[in-house]
């Protein structure tokens, strides 16, 4: 056998014995001395005191702007600096980033008082409000990302909450796509929307309406889409007892791209100058991401119903095939066949309607007016009330009642002291208790028409949306299904009562 192995070695790395402390010395300086208060100011944790300087001016941009107008020019101006100082951090080295920093920074100072003076003396204040506006604004020019991303916020908002999350990643400016007007999250364009609570029921004698129960609004339909190949496509889920397809917001869409594009032929004529000759080829008409079709598609049974309401086919869709349009690089224009995704909705969720293109110079009462006329007309009466009074310059409270005889009853309050705004409504949403008494007030206005001008009215086209904040930027104890929310320009509502989150509704754990 092998012979045993030698003995360790001691280790070299034996602890020392430490040497007794020396007597001249004091036994303190070996211990750390105490934070100065300064630097115990600066653990605080970052973003909060910033969040306060944000939300100070903001709050203050609310009390002081009653109306849109300068709620939406300084949030203009806000993302015009957000831009600029993004392109200015792009330099190349950190002196021309300094330097283009400060000149950006000094110019948004510059148009931010000139701004707030002219808005302000519009709005017959003093020049004390803009000097006090510009101090609340100096400590959010450090703070200039939680600005632009909290300026769209609703006051309202619990102090005790933690906002520290807002900065706990510095994120690349100008990197967070924004999304654009007219999709599902920002389905409108219009700046001046009514919201109006409507108290109607139909007369079941008279409309045939589908049974809430087996019927979904199927959106996102191609266009000029084939009526067997979507029926094609829903039967695949069961079988069908009615398809009504909507062209209205899809008719009124072209019908405005015409206006425009014969106001400019119009106007380059007027110049004196021709149409060119590449203009006149035939070029690709891209698809949009999301179109304006929908279809109503009530199913024969409620298993074919079920089976296309499922929360994986709301949420990805069915697939239609459609026709693409693409330019190849020799300028030939090329078709494919790709598939589109449509997207069944349950219509006891869909119980809201949307009139666009509406006069820019009628004034709200008139809009009531003719509509509260239209719905009477097939009723024992309606009535409509405006929730959103304070979005419009000189109204408390507007409501317009008719029981089918006589003239219709309007009745506005005005506020004391206040000019009525002279600019009126470019859409309406129209809120209904049912889907029933929707579905039979679209029939009866589909012929609405306001001074000789004929306003398309239907069920928005749009997916509902999940909210987790009322209108006054308090959280929900749950997230909340709503059909159509306005965006924050107009969310103005006089009370609670008409906020559309809390009334209409539904809450995430009702949600089938």
């Amino acid at each position: 056998p092998p012979p045993p192995p030698p003995p360790a070695p001691p280790p070299l790395t034996a602890p020392l014995p430490l040497p007794a402390p020396s007597a001249t010395l004091p036994q303190t300086v070996s211990q750390p001395a105490p934070p100065p208060p300064v630097a115990a100011a600066l653990e605080e944790p970052p973003g909060v005191g910033g969040m306060q300087a944000v939300q100070a001016f903001i709050q203050a941009v609310w009390n002081v702007g009653e109306f849109v107008e300068i709620e939406f020019a300084v949030a203009k101006a806000v993302d015009r600096y957000f831009r600029a100082l993004a392109n200015a951090r792009a330099k190349k080295t950190e002196e021309l980033q300094a330097a283009a920093e400060e000149k950006q920074e000094a110019l948004f100072v510059q148009k931010m008082g000139a701004l707030l003076t002219r808005e302000l003396r519009v709005l017959k204040h003093g020049p004390e409000m803009q000097e006090t506006m510009m101090e609340l604004l100096k400590p959010c020019l450090e703070h200039i990302e939680l600005l632009h991303r909290h300026l769209h916020d609703k006051p309202g908002l619990d102090e005790d909450m933690d906002e520290s999350h807002a900065d706990a990643s510095e994120a690349v400016l100008g990197t967070e796509a924004k999304g654009k007007q007219g999709t599902e999250l920002k389905p409108l364009h219009e700046r001046n929307v009514l919201d109006v609570v409507v108290e109607w029921r139909h007369s079941r004698d008279v409309i045939r309406i589908p049974a809430p129960e087996r019927t979904c609004i199927v959106s996102n339909l191609p266009v000029g889409a084939d009526e067997a190949k979507v029926r094609l496509t829903l039967e695949v889920c069961g079988p069908l007892e009615s398809l009504e397809f909507c062209y209205e917001w899809q008719e009124w869409s072209d019908l405005s791209k015409a206006a425009k594009a014969a106001t400019s032929a119009d106007d380059s004529l007027d110049a004196g100058s021709t149409p060119s000759a590449s203009s006149s080829k035939s070029a690709a008409v891209p698809s949009p991401k999301y179109t304006m079709s929908y279809a109503v598609a009530e199913f024969r049974t409620q298993d074919g119903f079920s089976n296309a309401t499922r929360p994986s086919i709301r949420l990805f869709g069915l697939l239609v095939m459609e026709l693409e349009e693409s330019k190849a690089k020799n300028g030939k224009v090329k078709t494919k066949s790709v598939g589109r995704p449509v997207f069944p909705q349950d219509v006891r969720y869909k119980h809201t309607l949307l009139l666009r293109g509406l006069p820019w110079h009628l004034q709200p009462p008139v809009v009531l007016e003719e509509v509260a006329r239209l719905l009477g007309s097939q009723a024992a009466g309606c009535r409509l009330e405006v929730g959103n009074c304070k979005a419009f310059r000189g109204y408390d409270s507007l409501i317009a009642e008719y029981s089918g005889v006589g003239d219709v009853q309007v009745v506005d309050t005005r506020s004391v002291n206040e000019v009525p705004d002279h600019k009126g409504a470019e859409a309406a949403v129209l809120r209904f208790q049912h889907f029933e008494d929707a579905y039979a007030a679209r029939l009866l206005l589909k012929d609405l028409s306001l001074a000789g001008q004929p306003v398309p009215c239907g069920f928005p086209p749009w997916r509902p949306l999940f909210c987790a904040t009322d209108w006054m930027g308090r959280f929900l104890p749950e997230d909340t299904l709503v059909d159509l929310p306005l965006p924050r320009a107009n969310a103005k509502y006089i009370s609670k009562h008409f906020d559309p989150v809390l009334r209409f509704g539904t809450p995430v754990s009702a949600v089938e």
